[in-house]
């Protein structure tokens, strides 16, 4: 089977699929990854095949839309280089013919092209929560597509893709009903064993020097060893702002949180951890070194955020595996 991933070149929404394309490939599928810009670090690491694709101009998703929204002059560049990015991805689509095409949930223009090509289409979920708001930005670029092609319903086409669903049930939100077709499917395993007395603190993909200075500070004036890791580290604690992927690994390995979001799909997802009572959030004014020892020992005395969180790894474990999720693919019955 062949498979293709679309992501926008940032870590954050390519790094969720990349289990899916790593165990595709370790199975024997053709796996591509297509993206804007350059390929990501983690990318390259797990050598994967990658296509990068015109439209580059626009900085990101939610960026480009936004800059719709502000300045009507702007509107018709990021509309033009979203129509570069359809037509070079559907040319590519056509010569490499792809069976599955697996995208984040608010790719528009990779639904289109699944849609155009008559390919069955994944839209692979990055968290808990993908704000409404960015179905409604990426909408805004992409309609004037859609009605070309004789699809005025841009969301409809979006919702004919099955969606992976990464989230233990306990984290479901209400942005999952929205898809008529789910399949669950587990985020990427562990990979480790929480060590006591150990913090890790996970900057975001924009670097917060403030707050990782604080975060270090408050932890080690608790007398707990921290530092700066990369996305799975080996702390009983995880310090970090929201991103899903960082959130489900440290989730999967039972470790409890101390959330500071900064965006509002970072924001869905702490209150969903905080909800559940695996997490404690931060608000943006309380992001001092005193206040963040102050959630540390919280988390560390009170033993149900861990056994909480221990709940949810459980959850975690018990979601097919993709390896099983790439087999129903393949057999259609995704479809």
């Amino acid at each position: 089977m062949r498979v293709l991933v679309t992501g926008h070149p940032l870590t954050g929404e390519v790094r969720p699929m990349l289990p899916l394309a790593t165990a595709a490939r370790r199975t024997g599928h053709e796996v591509v990854v297509a993206t804007r810009g350059e390929p990501t670090e983690e990318t390259r690491r797990h050598g994967l095949r990658v296509w990068r694709l015109d439209g580059s101009s626009l900085g990101g998703a939610v960026d480009g839309a936004d800059a719709v929204q502000a300045d009507a002059v702007q509107a018709d560049a990021v509309q033009a280089d979203a129509r570069r990015l359809v037509d070079d991805l559907a040319e590519r689509v056509a010569g490499w013919r792809p069976d599955v095409l697996v995208h984040h949930p608010v790719d528009l223009g990779a639904s289109l092209v699944a849609v155009d090509a008559g390919l069955p289409a994944a839209a692979h979920s990055c968290g808990p929560a993908v704000a409404p708001r960015l179905f409604a930005l990426m909408a805004t670029v992409f309609t004037p597509l859609y009605a070309e092609r004789g699809r005025p319903d841009v969301l409809g086409t979006l919702r004919r893709a099955v969606y992976l669903d990464v989230c233990p049930p306990s984290l479901e939100c209400a942005d999952a009903a929205w898809w008529p077709r789910r399949a669950p499917l587990r985020p990427a395993g562990p990979g480790r064993s929480p060590r006591p007395d150990v913090v890790d603190i996970v900057p975001g993909d924009l670097p917060d020097p403030a707050f990782t200075a604080a975060a270090l500070a408050a932890a080690r004036g608790l007398g707990l060893c921290a530092g700066t890791r990369g996305r799975r580290g080996t702390g009983a604690l995880v310090v970090t702002h929201g991103a899903a992927d960082v959130v489900l690994a440290a989730l999967a390995a039972g470790v409890p949180l101390l959330l500071a979001p900064r965006f509002p799909e970072e924001q869905r997802t702490a209150d969903l951890c905080a909800r559940a009572g695996a997490a404690v959030v931060l608000a943006a004014g309380e992001r001092t070194t005193d206040a963040v020892r102050g959630a540390l020992a919280r988390l560390r005395d009170d033993p149900t955020f861990g056994a909480t969180a221990r709940r949810l790894a459980a959850e975690i474990a018990h979601l097919p595996a993709a390896e099983d999720v790439l087999v129903d693919l393949e057999r259609g019955m995704l479809g």
